[in-house]
């Protein structure tokens, strides 16, 4: 019979509990990225918006290629529509909206490309707990990058931001709790510490490995759909 660990107790735990909260707000944030595209349509713009059926947070320690940022994974009825409005060197200009519940954050970010009056807005959910590594490599590199692709790893578009903090507003002060996790976990004796947080920084195995793009579900990303109350084309005409 397997075992599991603490952690994933905890882990299994928390996303049972939570379920309901989670869905409400992905179908929360789905409906703000509609409302944000209708927004820009009415004001001149040509407005694609996309679902994302997973999102990852990548550093290039789990990226072979050494990439980084949040990879989106789109589902293959959407790549037309995000091809079609995506020009590479263009959207220059961005906007992150987010909120988190309960360790996942929900977000819908904007990108602008003021020469073609085009914007993309691209909504996703990732779990907190596995953003570390990205964090620390974009305040590193005093940057930060959006990836899109499909599930088969076709490489559709990536988005470069001169800024990482509208992403991570908090990521100094969650590094400093990291920084004081492995400074518990090197000294002998100590047992109580974060042993997730202090394996994912170490670069050894993390308990949980859902935030790899080689484990992601494919009828989940493919039988990812908006609300069936909405319209699922863009909102180009």
């Amino acid at each position: 019979m397997p075992t599991h660990t603490e952690d994933e107790l905890d882990y299994a735990e928390r996303m049972s509990q939570n379920a309901q909260a989670y869905k409400d707000a992905w179908e929360a944030t789905i409906e703000e990225m509609k409302a944000m595209a209708e927004e820009l349509e009415a004001d001149g713009w040509d407005a694609t918006y996309v679902g994302a059926g997973h999102t990852a947070p990548e550093s290039p320690r789990v990226e072979p290629e050494g990439r980084f940022g949040l990879t989106y994974v789109i589902p293959n009825n959407y790549e037309e529509d995000f091809t079609s409005a995506f020009r590479p060197g263009g959207f220059d200009e961005y906007e992150v909206f987010r909120n988190e519940v309960a360790g996942t954050v929900f977000q819908v970010t904007v990108f602008y490309d003021r020469e073609t009056d085009r914007a993309i807005l691209l909504a996703g959910n990732y779990e907190l707990m596995h953003a570390n590594p990205l964090i620390a490599t974009a305040m590193k590199q005093g940057e930060m990058y959006t990836h899109v692709q499909l599930l088969d790893k076709t490489h559709l578009g990536s988005f470069r931001h001169e800024q990482w903090e509208p992403f991570f507003p908090d990521g100094e002060q969650r590094l400093q709790q990291v920084s004081e996790e492995m400074e518990k976990a090197a000294v002998e004796g100590v047992e109580e510490f974060d042993r997730w947080t202090v394996a994912q920084m170490a670069g050894e195995n993390p308990p949980m490995q859902n935030a790899r793009l080689d484990d992601v579900d494919p009828e989940e990303v493919e039988d990812q759909r908006l609300p069936e109350d909405f319209d699922d084309e863009s909102t180009e005409e």
